[in-house]
């Protein structure tokens, strides 16, 4: 803190930093002995960086040059922002009466006569009080030329740095904001209009006689009468009579989308409609929590559901939702209750009547601590309980993860089974979690270098680095996906209900494995290797132990197939150019269980059992491919292959029933071929040329399937908040694929019947409305909203009993006419 006294034994704290524009300083210093290494001792004080900072209520303030900051308090005051009981010097004696800040005008405490001038000088100060009204505001209609004489206009004025333009219609003269202000020579503003219920008014005018006219003056615009109009930020609003509505706790009226809110401000969102809308300049709604924290909520507990989706969920152990209330066609209420007669109410918790249950659940600032038994599972809605203590030296440790539920409220959320799990540097015996003995604090490590337990559950990373194919025993399966070396992770290929995991070490999905390393795929093409290299291990693998070992290790034969428990291990390198896929899958009750088989990565093709790059085997490799090119591919491995810039093959026609079929070089997507240079360019009229398949933004229906050689489709829009999703897909024996796209609603938008198409859940995709459209706003709040170009919402109606409105998408005023769907 400033002012603090350390003493500094060899004066090392000298300027260094102890607060912000901070840093010690000594203020003494004493020599303890001759030795000149070890002899300085200082006394050291935390005090302000330089002279141009001045110590002032325990922090450092810059000193501020007392002529500017006077200016700038002047300037201040003349636009509105004076601070109560502010003086400030009034030449001509202006000021009195004047509009200074919310209810605040200036009063004259002391006047004199300049000596030597016929101006008069007065002391203002700043107090409460109330404006006195102007007269009517009289509509400027003479023009700039009749005043040329009489005006001598400056470049810029005080307000908006700009010149300032007068014309014949006063409803088109320059609005200024309110509270602005502006130098006007001959004080010939004054009364004139300048916004929407607001006038100019001078607050400073110069004389050279008091008995004579101003000559020139600042005039400020303000609204016509403070008791008849509020300020806005460039008009003044009529006072409403605000009326008293009393609305239930439910109703998230007050909860509907304004234009901007503060940053890491709260709001309660009835349905989560509003993640991940904008809310503010480079800001997003992001969900905080959801219905209850990790899923648990207490017993008896009511939550307001948005859509009435939550009806049957759990909500807790041996609890569900059950609908108490439906308070429209899209709210009810739920009630967290038990699940069934077959349990009773007993300290907040539902118990089975035939079985007392061991379990205690503590509140603790509305967060359920849940105490349970070692290893013990449970359903957690959302995975929000992962690392919460369940007991003494336990911790929830997820060990199935579901993704996208269709029933959850939100496309995002998960669904865990959580298992009551040890903290980390703890052991499981005999129930309870002790913790494990630090083998490095030993100094004879050789005891335990014979000890296979040891030797078995030693970390290869701990003391080197990690070979491909290393093993290691992952007590708390804590280890996947972390770095194990260079291009390497750890994966692994089991686990089991006691949380406990068998880690390899393997190569990323970024790399391949090219001698026994793992290399970026971007990077394995440049190596110059030999392509007749046997990658091939001698001898036949008997053991299944070897085999899995060698996989890991990126040295699996071509089509070899191995169990990936928890299947985990799609789209992992299997050996050079190879990765593995998924051929069959199993489903228990704890965990999964896979077939993969090791195949060609993408871009490769069999040959006398390795795989060969594509490109290589490309007749363009050694000539020149133009578009339109055709050639015989003999076994179809040429799709989506390059064959040109900016140009791929597509398959145009296939021979059957061999697996042949004819290639044409054509335009990647998003590049049409230009007869004149004979090249692909980028498309810039938002067409698509996939499969010779011309579509724009918006051709496709809602759940229209089509199909798609090469899946390319996947996830491009196909209309209005639409894209392709992969309805199904075949596989053929040389690799290729083809999907069946099905177009459907994106992300964050639901198909409404009524206007048949998919919406946002918010009230307009981006804030944009088809011009006419109706819907219910509750609470009345979008109304005067921008729903489009030139248009904005209107109350078509309101329910005087529920307070809701029916709004309609509008033009702005009269002066736009509705032609095709648009305001012109």
């Amino acid at each position: 803190m400033l002012g603090e006294i350390f003493d500094d034994s060899v004066c090392r704290l000298t300027n260094t930093t102890c607060g912000i524009n901070m840093v010690f300083k000594p203020i003494a210093q004493l020599n303890k002995s001759k030795n000149l290494f070890n002899s300085q001792k200082c006394i050291q004080r935390c005090s302000c960086v330089t002279d141009e900072y001045e110590e002032k209520d325990g922090n450092c303030i810059k000193k501020i040059d007392k002529d500017s900051n006077e200016q700038d308090s002047l300037i201040r005051c003349m636009r509105g922002n004076c601070t109560l009981m502010k003086e400030i010097s009034d030449l001509g004696c202006m000021l009195k009466g004047i509009f200074c800040g919310t209810n605040r005008i200036f009063k004259t405490i002391f006047k004199k006569q300049r000596i030597g001038y016929m101006n008069i000088e007065c002391l203002m100060r700043l107090l409460l009080g109330e404006l006195k009204p102007r007269k009517p505001p009289v509509c400027w209609t003479e023009t700039l030329s009749s005043h040329s004489e009489q005006f001598s206009l400056p470049i810029a004025d005080f307000c908006t740095l700009k010149l300032l333009v007068l014309s014949n219609d006063c409803g088109n003269k320059r609005i200024c904001k309110i509270g602005e202000t502006i130098f006007d020579v001959d004080c010939s503003l004054t009364g004139n209009k300048c916004g929407k219920n607001a006038i100019f008014i001078p607050i400073i005018e110069e004389k050279f006689n008091p008995l004579m006219a101003p000559r020139n003056c600042i005039q400020r615009c303000t609204c016509k009468t403070t008791h008849e109009y509020v300020a806005k930020s460039i008009s003044c609003e009529k006072k409403r009579d605000k009326i008293k509505i009393e609305k239930q706790s439910h109703s998230f009226t007050e909860y509907c989308p304004q234009a901007y809110y503060s940053h890491a401000q709260e709001i309660t969102d009835i349905g989560c409609r509003l993640a991940g809308h904008v809310c503010g300049t480079n800001m997003r709604f992001v969900p905080m929590e959801w219905y209850c924290e990790g899923g648990f909520c207490q017993l008896r507990k009511k939550i307001y559901d948005y859509g009435c989706r939550l009806s049957g969920l759990e909500c807790g152990i041996n609890m569900k939702f059950i609908t108490v209330q439906q308070l429209n066609d899209e709210i009810c209420i739920q009630e967290c209750k038990c699940a069934n007669k077959e349990f009773v109410e007993k300290n907040g918790k539902c118990e089975n009547k035939k079985k007392n249950k061991q379990k205690l659940i503590q509140t603790t600032n509305n967060l359920l601590t849940k105490f349970l038994k070692i290893g013990q599972i449970l359903k957690d809605f959302g995975c929000l309980s992962t690392n919460s203590e369940c007991g003494n030296d336990m911790v929830f440790r997820p060990v199935v993860r579901f993704y996208d539920i269709p029933f959850l409220l939100r496309h995002e959320d998960e669904e865990c089974f959580q298992r009551c799990s040890c903290k980390n540097n703890y052991n499981e015996q005999n129930g309870q979690c002790i913790k494990e003995i630090d083998i490095q604090k030993f100094t004879h490590l050789e005891e335990f270098e014979n000890d296979e337990e040891f030797v078995g559950n030693r970390r290869c990373f701990e003391n080197e680095a990690c070979e491909l194919g290393d093993k290691i025993n992952d007590e708390e399966c804590q280890m996947t996906g972390l770095k194990c070396g260079a291009n390497m992770v750890f994966s692994p290929t089991s686990f089991a209900m006691t949380n406990r995991c068998v880690q390899y070490c393997v190569c990323d999905n970024e790399s391949m494995v090219a001698d026994d390393e793992c290399i970026k795929r971007n990077a394995l093409n440049l190596r110059h290797q030999d392509e007749n290299q046997n990658i091939t291990q001698e001898g036949m693998q008997k053991n299944r132990e070897e085999i899995v070992l060698n996989c890991m290790r990126g040295l699996c034969k071509l089509m070899e197939e191995i169990y990936d428990f928890g299947c985990v291990m799609k789209g992992r390198s299997c050996g050079r150019n190879m990765v593995f896929t998924i051929v069959s899958n199993r489903t228990f009750t704890t965990n999964f269980e896979c077939i993969v088989r090791c195949i060609c990565a993408h871009g490769y093709y069999e040959k006398n059992n390795r795989c060969i790059s594509l490109e290589k085997s490309s007749p363009c490799k050694g000539k020149v491919c133009t578009f339109g090119d055709r050639f015989f591919d003999a076994d179809c491995r040429l799709s989506g292959i390059k064959c040109g810039i900016n140009m791929i093959f597509i398959t145009v026609q296939k021979l059957p029933p061999s697996s042949s079929c004819i290639q044409e070089c054509r335009c990647k997507s998003g590049f049409e071929f230009d007869s004149k240079w004979s090249i692909c360019e980028k498309n810039t009229n938002n067409t698509v040329s996939l499969n010779f398949i011309k579509y724009c933004s918006e051709p496709y229906e809602f759940e229209e399937e089509i199909s798609d050689h090469g899946c390319h489709l996947t996830g491009k829009k196909c209309g209005n908040n639409m894209v392709f999703a992969i309805a199904e897909n075949f596989t053929f024996t040389n690799n290729s694929v083809e999907c069946i796209q099905r177009c459907i609603c994106e992300d964050g938008s639901d198909y409404s019947e009524e206007i048949g198409e998919c919406t946002k859940l918010w009230y307009c995709e981006g804030g944009y409305c088809k011009l006419g459209r109706q819907f219910l706003d509750y609470g009345c709040v979008l109304t005067n909203f921008s729903c489009g170009i030139n248009m904005k919402f209107i109350n078509n109606g309101k329910n005087e009993n529920t307070g809701d409105c029916v709004q309609r998408c509008s033009c702005l005023s009269e002066k736009y006419l509705e032609i095709d769907g648009q305001c012109l």
